[in-house]
Order: structure tokens, then sequence, then C-alpha cells
């Protein structure tokens, strides 16, 4: 061959700019490392096995998030469990970039300060319009327990700022606490009391997740901020895969990997910014963003309730994953009134403890799901004396439910196929009315309210009063329904007839002038929830029902093969695990129900 056809040679990185550019002595082992797996790529890692363990607890692996061994460093758990090569091209990038970090450089004005301040003073913490952004994390790591953090916030519509901060992991693993957590926490707070902002979600790579156990939860729970974990070009697709496609998440910086973040973040919210409800084929229900919002870790759920509760929950979720039973939940619309709440924290909790449990919805249709609106309040009591259900009515019901059925439900491998044939074990359906929902509105409207008031005439147990009972507000409620259950008549709240609006305002007037009175009602409220109104507890019961259906099935004799004889069903799931009462947990008032179970008993039974 010619010379001048020969194919032009590269010459060999050279180590000596990089190592220019790097700020420490610890750096140049990255740098070299990078350099050689530019010249000659192969793997540095074999891959392992996860385990899949969390705060000592068992959890699902998730196929959106790589699992961590306990013996892998951050560096590690970059590569990923896939055997591919790991790339230290942005951890390079970044600190050639940002040798010393980056601060956030945006600030609010003195003049919009002081008025702000001043309509704070005025009007209260509801006083001053705060400006709403969206978060984007992502960090990068070396070798040698360094790291980049960086965090890039976004309008809604453009980057606005980011910082890029060096970080020591050996000091996490020393102390045993999530420095990572704790850093992106304070310098989120800071700059949105700086700039009296609000920020609404954050994005942030599965792998970050996996590093920073608690950083998700963390962001939710401490700061309402809703924490989308993105997968990225490199842990969604194979490269092999890809047809020649180029990795561009490790073409990046830190700080364009957190940009890249915060952009796909933005699109997982709707105009009122609230998280777009998903909803795939067949009807069914993806919670939280696809699955894609992690808002609690298992040990948060372990702390609302107590260790007889949480093991007795244990015991039957253990017996669903090993039967690998499924369970699948049937209502009319994916949100609305207090049964959907409870649906999509149970279908979060679910997930996380690994219990294999669906929820489907129907096709909508208006003009149906006026008529189940209409039915659910005929069956409250609370429609016009005169209204009823039409025949023609119950057809468009029917008519609806059975399309829905047969062209999703009942087709291949759906939920309502025989167990055979891959549906679901146990079949639950539930009604729900349509309203307009928004957890985060309700949940700052009942933690900032002084009393909480539940006047209905007509109604069920009503999840809002556990909620603000939990919150630690008093509640002057009606004794109709399933309330009285839970408000404790002078103790966390007063009890009233329906319609007599002169014993609330009396009621209302002592809470508001009576301090000792009011702190004593808010101390009780919050300290006397009973575990069953909580999610654990509300899971305990459905899995205890789903074993029991797969033990024994559903008829035997012509008969209900599971006989209750009217007994609560997380008293029969406490008993038959062997988890009793203790003398000082907090428990519903059976007193329901006690009189009927006694006369069902006949004379025989009560000698």
């Amino acid at each position: 061959m010619s010379e001048q056809n020969q194919p032009l040679q590269r010459e060999e990185p050279k180590a000596r700019p990089y190592k220019a550019a790097l700020p420490n002595a610890a750096l140049p082992n990255a740098a070299t490392q990078y350099l050689h797996l530019t010249a000659e790529p192969g793997p540095i890692l074999a891959p392992k096995a996860p385990t899949g363990t969390e705060s000592g607890l068992p959890i699902l692996p998730s196929l959106e998030e790589p699992s961590r061994l306990n013996d892998e460093s951050p560096s590690e758990l970059h590569a990923g469990q896939s055997g591919r090569p790991k790339s230290l091209r942005p951890f390079i990038l970044s600190i050639m970039a940002f040798k010393h970090g980056r601060k956030f450089s945006k600030t609010t004005s003195a003049h919009r300060k002081r008025r702000l301040s001043s309509a704070a003073e005025k009007e209260g913490q509801f006083g001053p319009a705060l400006t709403r952004l969206y978060l984007g994390i992502s960090a990068a790591f070396s070798n040698d327990q360094t790291a980049l953090i960086a965090l890039a916030i976004n309008d809604g519509v453009y980057l606005t700022d980011f910082s890029v901060k060096h970080f020591d992991l050996n000091d996490s693993q020393a102390t045993g606490r999530d420095v990572i957590a704790e850093y992106v926490l304070k310098e989120v707070e800071d700059y949105a009391h700086n700039n009296f902002a609000k920020f609404i979600g954050a994005g942030l790579p599965a792998t970050l997740r996996s590093v920073s156990k608690t950083l998700c939860s963390r962001l939710w729970l401490d700061l309402d901020i809703v924490p989308i974990v993105v997968l990225v070009e490199k842990e969604d697709e194979d490269e092999e895969g890809r047809k020649g496609g180029r990795d561009f998440w490790n073409l990046k910086r830190v700080d364009e990997q957190a940009d890249s973040m915060v952009r796909k973040c933005v699109m997982h919210f709707g105009p009122s910014q609230a998280p777009l409800l998903q909803v795939g084929f067949r009807g069914f229900v993806q919670t939280d963003v696809g699955f894609r919002a992690y808002l609690t870790t298992l040990q948060n759920y372990k702390d609302t309730c107590g260790t007889s509760t949480w093991e007795t929950m244990m015991t039957y979720a253990e017996k669903l994953r090993r039967n690998k039973t499924r369970i699948a939940f049937f209502s009319s619309t994916p949100q609305g009134g207090g049964v959907a709440l409870m649906r999509h924290a149970l279908v979060r909790f679910a997930r996380r403890i690994g219990v294999d449990l669906s929820w489907y919805v129907p096709k909508p249709l208006p003009s149906a799901l006026r008529i189940t609106k209409n039915i659910h309040n005929v069956l409250q009591g609370v429609s016009p004396p005169s209204q009823r259900i039409t025949p023609e009515e119950k057809k468009a019901v029917i008519h609806w439910i059975t399309e829905n059925a047969y062209r999703y439900w009942l087709s291949e491998s759906g939920p309502l196929c025989p167990v055979e044939e891959g549906g679901a074990h146990v079949i639950i359906d539930i009604s729900v009315m349509r309203l307009d929902p928004n957890d985060q509105l309700l949940n700052t409207l009942i933690s900032k309210a002084h009393v909480v008031l539940q006047l209905s005439t007509s109604e069920g147990f009503e999840v809002k009063v556990s909620e603000a009972l939990h919150a630690g507000r008093p509640v002057v409620a009606t004794k109709a329904g399933g309330i009285p259950l839970q408000v404790k008549d002078s103790i966390n709240g007063f009890l009233v007839e329906p319609g007599d609006w002169r014993a609330v305002a009396h009621h209302l007037m002592n809470l508001f002038t009576n301090d000792d009175l009011y702190e004593n009602m808010s101390n009780a409220a919050r300290t006397g929830v009973s575990d069953e109104v909580g999610t654990v507890s509300n899971a305990l019961c459905w899995f205890y029902l789903a074993s029991k259906w797969t033990d024994l099935g559903t008829e035997k004799y012509g008969k209900t093969a599971l006989q209750p004889n009217e007994r609560w069903v997380y008293d029969m799931a406490r008993e038959e695990a062997n988890c009793p009462y203790s003398a000082d947990e907090e428990r519903l008032p059976r007193c329901y129900t006690e009189a009927k179970n006694t006369d069902s008993l006949g004379s025989s039974s009560l000698s």
C-alpha cells in the first residue's frame, strides 16, 4: 500500500495534559486509568449478582435500578452490573472543567427580598409567592473514593443555575452517614430560602440512588420534592444492540448530566405541578410516575407502625412472595377520593416489599363514570330522595364493564385469565368516585390547619380523619359511619350529632381559645393513632386475605371458604400469625361489632 493510501494512525494519548489539571495528588491514578480505558477498552469489573438489601430489610430487585453489593465501591457501582467497561470520562472531564468546584451564582435582588420578607411578616407563611423550580442531580465517581456532585436548577423552561462539589466518600464509609444526601438537602434548602423558591421535583440517575440510599426519601419527606429516578442511555440500552450508536451519557460532564436529569424530570409533571399519572396497556395503573418516583424506603414504613404489626405483615408478605401469588385490584378510576389515595399507597408499598400486586382501571367512558358516581351517592345515602338508577343506566354500566373485561382483562395473559394462563390469583373489585386529586395539596392543608372538621351526614371510615389525627390535628366530626372508630370524644377531638352546628361552633371556640385543651388534644391525636389505619396494616389485611384465598379458594361446599363470622380481618391475621396485642398497643374500638359477634355465637357458645 502506498504511503498516501495508508490509513491515518492516531497517536497514543499522553497523560501529561490531564495530570496538569488535576487538583490533588490522588487523582493521577484516575487519569491514568481513563487513558488506559481509552487506549485499550475492556471490562474492569466482573459482573456480580445483586443482593437486594436495604437497611437490613429485603427489597424487590427492580429493573430500573442497578443493585449494589456491600463490598462494591461507588466507582464499581457506576460501572453497572452489565459487564460493559466502565468509563471515567465524566469524572475526568468534570475535574478539568471544575478544578475548584462551582457554587450557585444566581441570587435574588435585595429589593425583592425586602418585599417578600415584608409580605411574609404581614400575611404569614402563605403571603409571599414562591418561584417554582426543578432540580437535577448527578454524580461522577473515581476509583479512589472521590466523587463530583452536580446540582442543576431549571425553571421549567431552561437551565438557570448549577453547582459542582468535590466529595471524599471515605467519610461516609467511616461514619455510616449518607453525606451525599446531607449535602444535597442543605444546598437545596438554602437555595430555596435565599431565593424564595419551591422545588417541585428532582431528577437523578439510578446509579446515584443506589449509592445514596436515603437521598430520594429525604427529598420527599423533608423538602416535599418528588424524586424521579431516570434511566440514562447507558443503563437503558445495551451498547452492542444500538447499531453503532454512541454512549452519550459518558460523553457528558457531570454538570451536563445534571442538566439532562432536570430536563427529563420536568417532562413528568403537568400544568398543576403534580406528577403525571401513567396508565399503561390493559388499564394497568403505573403509580408514582410509571414507578419512577421513589418516595419512601422500607425503613420509613417500619417507623410508622409497631413491631408486632410489621412482623405480622412480613409473615404474610413472605408467604405471598414464596408462593408467587399475584393480586389484582380493579377500580373505575385511577384517581379521586380516599379509596384511590389508599390504592396508590398500597401499590407503592407492595412494590417496595416485593409482593406482586397490580391495579387496573377500565377505558374511561364519561357517561358511565357519571352513573357510577350516582350509584356511590345512593349507597352512601347522600343523593336526592327521588334519584334512582334506571334500567338503562344499569345496562350501560354492565356493557362498559363487560367490554373492558373481554377486550383487556380476559385476553391472553390478562389479569382475569385463569391462573395457569398468567392471570391473577386474587381479584379485588372496587368502585371509586372521581374527584380532582392532589395529595400534596391535601397534606399541606391538613398539616397547616389548626382544627379539622368532618361534618358528613353519612360517611364511611374516612381516611382524611386518619391523616388529620396522624398530623396531630384535633378533629370535630359527626357521629356518622366509621368516624367514631377514630375520633375519641373529648380526647383527640369532639363528636357531634349530624346537623348540630351549635355544638361545632362551641367546640371550635374552645379549641381556638384554650391553649392547654388544644395541646392535650393535639398530642393525643398524634400519639394515639392505631397501626390499623396505616398503609402497613392495610397491606397486612389484604396480604392475609390473599394468602387465605390462595390456600382455601373462594368457595367450599357452596359456601365462602373463609368464614370470618363478623370478626375483624386485622384480628384474624394477628391471631393466625401468633402476634398477640400488647397492653399498651393502640386499637380501634371493637364495640361496634362485639354485640353482633356475641349474638351470632348462640347461647351454647356463651355457656
